[in-house]
């Protein structure tokens, strides 16, 4: 598996005529100010309210985002000007702001209309030892590995469900179950790797570096037993390092799927991950290409064996 780390290519936009110069040569995306609230005071910037609309509405031509800089620490006279300003990037079509003071911050969170999506937005970076910091590893890495499974010439017919609200229900496994009605379902998801300072023996979960991890049962799901057993089986024929949770904790889209219908033969196999849930989780490499050498030979047996 080859992987690659493409940054984002982030370009500044005095004017009209520098915006559209970054597009034209290949800007990811562009940042630019206005006369309050922006620390690039020496730029023209976009002072009214129509040259903003003009210069969003050109960077959305190229399909690319406007980041509106919000980065100076306002005197007291200038915070109350800070809702229309809001009002106004939120009217043009920005599409985030680049906030540095924190009182700005909260103000912005609480006027903010109903429905305003919100997330973290760190750069996916590569550290040592061959391991990577993102946020949203479970379950980004499910999807990739799936991704990578369809881009195969696979000897079966399988059906590959990207589900959502797992988080608030299980929404998207029940609705995917019922309709796909499988024979068995594998989940590919991340999971807790405790192995920090501070932990040991079973509070520890699972291990970054130790393989795939294969569930017998979390707080939702007790797997299926001949499942379980053959794909330990085809990790040490294949000479795949694996490992399965040293404590009952957690659960995923397996809960919903295993009692779909008359019930579905399940297991969940899921790639450790520390700081599940937050901006920086980690996971090791070595760890995904294990479980992708992994996938293909398991899906085999399923078909061709009796487990």
């Amino acid at each position: 598996m080859i992987h690659k780390n493409k940054p984002e290519l982030l370009a500044p936009a005095g004017d009209l005529e520098r915006l559209r110069a970054a597009l034209d040569y290949g800007a990811d995306a562009v940042y630019l100010g206005r006369e309050s609230f922006s620390m690039r005071a020496a730029a023209s910037n976009f002072h009214s309210e129509a040259q903003l609309h003009e210069a969003v509405a050109l960077a959305h031509q190229y399909g690319k985002p406007v980041y509106l800089t919000c980065n100076t620490l306002p005197r007291n006279e200038e915070i109350p000007t800070f809702p229309q300003f809001l009002r106004e990037a939120q009217e043009a079509g920005a599409d985030a702001l680049i906030l540095a003071d924190l009182g700005l911050l909260a103000m912005a969170r609480k006027l903010a209309p109903e429905g305003t999506c919100a997330y973290f937005c760190p750069d996916f970076r590569t550290l040592g030892d061959g391991r990577v910091c993102s946020k949203a590893i479970d379950d980004r890495a499910g999807c990739a590995l799936l991704l990578g499974l369809l881009e195969q010439e696979l000897p079966y017919d399988i059906t590959a469900a990207f589900l959502v609200q797992e988080e608030i229900g299980l929404r998207g496994a029940t609705a995917a179950a019922y309709t796909v009605a499988p024979e068995f379902a594998l989940v590919l998801e991340a999971t807790t790797a405790a192995d920090i300072v501070g932990a040991s023996g079973g509070e520890r979960v699972c291990t970054l570096g130790g393989g795939p991890v294969i569930s017998f049962m979390d707080r939702s799901t007790m797997y299926d037993k001949g499942m379980y057993q053959a794909a330990f089986a085809q990790c040490q024929a294949q000479g795949i390092p694996c490992q399965t949770k040293t404590r009952i904790a957690g659960g995923n889209d397996s809960g919903a799927i295993h009692v779909s219908r008359g019930g579905v033969r399940t297991l969940a196999v899921s790639l450790p991950c520390r700081y599940l849930h937050s901006p920086s989780c980690v996971a090791d490499l070595a760890d995904l290409d294990a479980f992708a050498a992994f996938l293909p030979q398991m899906i085999q047996k399923l078909m061709e064996e009796d487990v």
